[in-house]
């Protein structure tokens, strides 16, 4: 199979700030901000190309349905098939504004974030904001308690003769409403999916809002009721809707190119790390070489940090953020109670920097705790999403056991038909093909469920880490994210810890109106404007554990709960910090482990003439010693060797097969497996093996 679906990213774009900004009171400027009028063949086209992806692409339509109910519904759900052919019905008489926000509305009420309508510009080059941050928390048995967490540093100047607030600081009521009514009545129009990740969207949306998918606040100004951390006494402040524009309001030309092929086509050059990752590219196409990601939190964020009004990284009980610039991952270590625990923090699996470099980078990183570490967590909140197999390849480094994937599956649709059959989608993807030929001519609703990511790719590295692992996670855990937390949890890798009890629910790989424009054309047609659409394209199923559960809406549900509390918000995450850990010094340590002995920096290394390579092991029957050519070559098995090193942990010095000596001067891939007498796995290693 060739991995042109293996590519698509679950997110799409971050657009490149400039410098030059206005920020102005959104009642000043309102009547600045102005659609481009469509004309009446325009309106038409876009009803019709909404209606074909809704009707034909969506995979998720039914699924909605079932969870939300068919519309109307009291949480403000539309049945999607049903509305845009309202919508259809009716084109004639809407204006271009009453369209947008009738099409904006239904996308967003499937709270499915991988389903997208994006505005055109210059109006959707705005964002709206209030100058603090809410955050869930639990307080006195309310698991849907708010409080700030972060005050814009100019708040005082921006509204003298307002109380500032504090971060801690619990929310009553926003707009004259119960928190928790106002969260309510407003998730119809936030897209996030089951009680916890709408939750956090909807919160989100209370404080920014992108018009590239929403049109303008209906209120000028929000009045929010506080609770003083510190005194208990409560407080008014009222604060303007604050628009942002990265030019000047109203839409002016922004120096970088923004358009949505730009978006999406933005191909890291950076160097190439090492040949295994360059033979990985090679097997891939283009399409999987470049990113597409965007999140509504990591906007706001990127853009608070522009204007200077929040801090880039923020003091936290956690290690602070040293990631590199447009990278994954960042790596430290955390000393608690006498234990050295590993900290690896991956905020996006959509990185600026080559996702493949990023891939080897976590490998190695992780390799290099198993000597240094006592413990690991993995620090998944807040991550977006992004590609399929960086997320699907990891789970892999930290268990013994062959590592499974997620299954996914298309809607049985006449297009999808079409397009695995008449066009090259079926060459490049023929299991997903004879799939979908299986159910052609039946009422069935989906295709027989297929892989993304091929075995051999989620084994290919084999384990690095063998102690105990923990994932942190929360409801805006997203998309390639939650398809790693659920790898994790599936492969009885890591123990979830969720700071809210399900992650965010995004359960699809994604295609937009354009990618299918240029692949084929007919019967996609262009879209006016720069308006873009982006649908769900590939359902997920799950496996092991939850085998046949769909994450779309139901996401990943947590092993413990580390829900913050309003002293988290003051204090850094301490206490969550504590639960973690000491969670995690409890899980069960690995009863038998191996790992070689390196002989320098870069990696394996023993001669010819005695072919002994020192092996730390405890508690191993066997070991089968295997070769390869490349990560990416099926392994050749050597020979099965016992060595009974039960009890302690200690060095064993392993003899290698008598026809390594052959391969002098060369490097090869070893390949060690630690087996029971049985012959059941217990540990595995692959390095590069350097014979001199």
């Amino acid at each position: 199979m060739k991995f042109k679906a293996l590519s698509v990213a679950l997110a799409f774009a971050v657009p490149t700030m400039v410098n030059a900004f206005e920020l102005l009171p959104l009642k000043e400027v309102r009547e600045q901000v102005r659609f481009v009028e469509l004309t009446d063949i325009e309106k038409v086209t876009l009803v019709e190309q909404a209606k074909l992806v809704l009707e034909q692409i969506y995979v998720n339509q039914h699924q909605k349905n079932e969870y939300y109910g068919v519309s109307p519904t009291a949480d403000g759900h539309l049945d999607p098939i049903k509305t845009i052919n309202d919508i259809a019905a009716n084109v004639a008489h809407l204006s271009t504004a009453q369209l947008h926000t009738q099409l904006s509305q239904l996308f967003i009420s499937q709270r499915d974030l991988h389903l997208n309508y994006t505005l055109p510009a210059p109006f959707g080059e705005h964002q709206s904001y209030l100058p603090f941050n809410f955050d869930r928390v639990t307080h006195n048995g309310d698991e849907f308690a708010v409080a700030l967490s972060s005050v814009w540093g100019s708040f005082a100047a921006r509204f003298p003769g307002q109380p500032v607030p504090q971060v801690g600081d619990l929310v009553v009521a926003y707009q004259g409403e119960p928190i928790a009514q106002a969260v309510k009545s407003r998730q119809a129009k936030s897209a996030g999916a089951n009680p916890y990740a709408g939750f956090a969207r909807t919160l989100n949306d209370m404080r920014f809002q992108s018009h590239r998918s929403t049109t303008l606040p209906q209120d000028d100004t929000v009045t929010v009721t506080l609770e003083s951390a510190s005194t208990g006494e409560l407080y008014d402040v009222t604060v303007d809707w604050l628009l942002y524009h990265p030019v000047k309001i109203g839409g002016a030309a922004i120096a970088e190119n923004t358009s949505d092929q730009a978006k999406n086509d933005s191909a890291d050059n950076s160097p190439i790390i090492n040949s295994d990752a360059q033979a990985l590219l090679e097997i891939l196409p283009q399409s999987a070489q470049t990113q597409s990601y965007y999140d509504g939190f990591e906007l706001a964020r990127d853009t608070e940090i522009q204007m200077g009004e929040i801090a880039p990284s923020p003091v936290s009980a956690w290690p602070a953020n040293n990631r590199a610039p447009g990278g994954a991952y960042y790596f430290d270590t955390v000393n608690y109670k006498g234990q050295t625990i590993g900290y690896l923090n991956i905020s996006t699996f959509a990185p600026q920097l080559n996702w493949v470099n990023e891939l080897f980078g976590i490998r190695d990183v992780v390799a290099a705790a198993q000597n240094t570490t006592d413990a690991l967590v993995i620090d998944v909140r807040n991550n977006g999403g992004g590609y399929v197999l960086l997320s699907e390849m990891l789970p892999q480094l930290f268990i013994p056991q062959e590592t499974k994937a997620h299954d996914y599956r298309l809607l049985n649709s006449p297009l999808n038909q079409y397009i695995y059959t008449q066009t090259a989608y079926g060459q490049s993807e023929p299991e997903f093909a004879a799939s979908l030929a299986e159910v052609a001519g039946t009422d069935t609703k989906y295709s027989r469920n297929v892989p993304l990511t091929p075995s051999f790719y989620a084994n290919s590295f084999k384990q690095v880490y063998s102690k105990p692992v923990a994932v942190l996670s929360n409801a805006r855990s997203y998309s390639a994210t939650d398809l790693f937390v659920c790898g994790m949890q599936d492969n009885d890798a890591a123990v979830i810890y969720g700071e809210d009890p399900q992650t965010g629910a995004g359960g699809a790989s994604v295609r937009t109106h354009s990618s299918f424009i240029a692949d084929f054309g007919a019967p996609f047609a262009a879209l006016p404007q720069d308006i873009s659409i982006r649908s769900s394209y590939m359902q997920t199923v799950r496996f092991g554990h939850h085998v046949g559960q769909l994450i779309e809406d139901y996401g990943c549900i947590a092993d413990v709960r580390v829900d913050r509390t309003q002293a988290d918000i003051v204090t850094l995450n301490q206490t969550q910090q504590e639960k973690v850990l000491d969670g995690l010094l409890s899980q069960a340590k690995a009863r038998a482990s191996g790992t070689p002995l390196a002989a320098d920096a870069s990696g394996l290394a023993v001669s010819a003439e005695q072919l002994i390579l020192p092996v730390r092991m405890k508690n191993t029957g066997l070991v089968r010693i295997s070769v390869a050519s490349s990560l990416f070559v099926e392994p050749i098995t050597l020979t099965t060797q016992y060595v009974g090193v039960y009890g302690n942990e200690r060095v064993y010095n392993l003899q290698l097969p008598a026809e390594l000596a052959g391969l002098k001067g060369a490097a090869t891939y070893l390949f060690l497996e630690g087996l029971d007498e049985g012959k059941q796995p217990l540990w595995n290693n692959k390095q590069l093996l350097r014979i001199n």
